[in-house]
Order: structure tokens, then sequence, then C-alpha cells
């Protein structure tokens, strides 16, 4: 088990970045990392348990992710995406947040 997701953006972070130690802030940079590659940044105190997801998800995709944690769960979808990805009916849908257990 990871972090907790609740909260996630503009959180100060402290994570082992092979041998050294640094704080961050997680931001776009930082969560496109995380989930492209997780085992560049490791939070202090969780394992490494990530698999990644380069070549995985679509850069609409990691995107929406990213939006979904900055707006903390509310992403509004765009309507092409939806229809070519879903094939959901014409018109521009909000996602809301899921319950985060934090």
């Amino acid at each position: 088990m990871g972090p907790s997701f609740q909260g996630i953006w503009g959180r100060k972070v402290e994570v082992h970045t092979g041998k050294q130690e640094r704080s961050l802030v997680s931001d776009e940079t930082y969560l496109r990392r995380s989930i492209m590659e997780p085992g560049a940044d490791i939070v202090e105190g969780y394992p490494a348990v990530m698999p990644p997801f380069a070549g995985v998800l679509t850069e609409e995709e990691v995107k929406l992710i990213i939006d979904f944690f900055r707006t903390g769960g509310k992403v509004v979808v765009d309507d092409a995406y939806l229809r070519e990805s879903i094939q959901a009916p014409s018109a521009a849908v909000a996602i809301e947040s899921l319950p985060f257990k934090g």
C-alpha cells in the first residue's frame, strides 16, 4: 500500500531518488514521473511496488489522472475523448471523485 491520494496536489513529499533523500512538492512533474516511472522517486516509508505505466497509458489518460489529483477528484472530460474512448453520448461529463481512504 502506498501513501494516500487525498490532498496529494501541492503536498510536500519526502522521497528517495536512488540513494539521495529529498523533499519536493507534489505537482504535475512529480505526478507524471510517479505514474510513468514509479520507482524513480520512492515516498519515504513505502515500498516500491507500483508498476510503471510508461507505454501503457496514453498522454490523454495521464493528463486526466493528473487533473483528477489537481482538482481534488473532479475532472471534466473532453467530449471528443469520451466518444472516442468509451463511446459515450455527446456531452461533457463530470467525473466525481471516489471516496479516498486516507
